[in-house]
């Protein structure tokens, strides 16, 4: 959750900045460093600037210090890290801002195509190891907070085929599960024509069935976090991190993620289900490796929650949610659970 929390910071950040944007000037040097010089020959001290010095209508924002000059490879007043170049670092990325209309349709375009291309690629491998969190926090009043935690694991190979294997397992840990429905873990598995379910408390069972409806569990039991139409997206930014990875950042509609959260929640807490949810601020955060694979995939967002006519006020949700493809584009080893224990079912 260090990235999310990181990411809110640099969004209030950026709220906050007093800075301007140059859209005219040059950079000057002499013998002590850098600084820029405006069309009125006077220069920023002691504040951030937003220069788009190569006029692709994308701009860096930089420091300068109390004699105007450049800072570069440190760390800025307010605690902000700045590269060997001055511009600004956040989360291991250079981060920019459109300008122009043209400098944001570019990244909008740009962004959406490279993201785009990356979820089909990891779509047609064979075999994925996949790992994601889902935590919420509720609250109501000034009297009542509680908290749910989702994991889900997923290894799968040959998906849709005869050959076909996987094992989801998922696990909920959740305050007043007495209220909030049944916590523990669940674990399902295909091997051999065979589907195997573990249910936990000494429940397990097994049964032949073909590989084709085995498959539609997968699709049905994980869920995939990030949204499948790029228009949904909106203002998209995207840079390189230090290890050479693209990260893509986004917000969408809060309105598109209302259905999925919904059926998230009513999975795992029943007295939920007649609630109205309004989302707002949902951020998104996807890193991509350099050979053009999803390595991860976030989001955040808040609920306020209304439909039950015994609240006099709305349930507040904060909603975290992490996606980890691991190792994506290699080889996966799946490590099966003992068959033993299983009673058969017939299908």
């Amino acid at each position: 959750m260090k990235k999310l929390i990181g990411f809110t910071a640099t969004v209030l950040f950026l709220l906050t900045l007093s800075s301007t944007t140059a859209f005219a000037g040059t950079w000057k040097q002499d013998a002590q460093g850098f600084w820029w010089q405006e069309e009125n020959k006077s220069y920023p001290v002691s504040c951030w600037k937003w220069i788009d010095s190569d006029k692709d209508g994308l701009a860096e924002c930089y420091y300068f210090n109390e004699d105007g000059y450049l800072l570069t490879e440190t760390t800025a007043p307010d605690g902000s890290r700045v590269n060997k170049d001055g511009a600004w670092i956040d989360s291991g990325i250079i981060r920019q801002k459109a300008v122009t209309p043209s400098g944001a349709k570019q990244s909008q375009t740009e962004g959406l195509a490279l993201y785009q291309e990356a979820k089909g690629k990891n779509a047609a491998l064979p075999e994925q190891d996949l790992q994601e969190v889902i935590e919420m926090g509720f609250s109501y009043s000034d009297w009542l907070e509680f908290s749910l935690s989702i994991n889900v694991g997923l290894q799968y190979k040959n998906l849709n085929t005869g050959d076909m294997e996987f094992l989801l397992s998922y696990s909920t840990d959740m305050d007043f599960a007495e209220l909030l429905g049944t916590a523990g873990s669940v674990t399902t598995f295909y091997k051999d024509g065979c589907y195997y379910m573990d249910l936990g408390d000494g429940e397990k069972y097994k049964m032949k069935i073909g590989y084709e409806e085995s498959s539609e569990s997968i699709s049905s039991s994980f869920t995939e976090i990030s949204p499948q139409d790029g228009a949904l997206l909106k203002n998209v930014e995207f840079a390189r991190d230090e290890a050479g990875n693209y990260v893509f950042l986004y917000s969408i509609n809060g309105g598109n993620l209302k259905e999925q959260t919904k059926e998230i929640l009513n999975n795992y807490s029943y007295f939920l289900e007649s609630y109205d949810f309004q989302i707002t601020d949902p951020n998104g955060k996807a890193v991509i490796s350099p050979e053009g694979y999803l390595l991860e995939e976030s989001l955040s967002f808040q609920m306020s929650c209304t439909g039950d006519e015994e609240l006099e006020e709305p349930l507040q949700i904060l909603a975290n949610i992490h996606l980890n493809y691991n190792n994506p584009g290699q080889p996966v080893t799946i490590n099966f659970p003992s068959l033993k224990g299983f009673e058969e079912l017939i299908y």
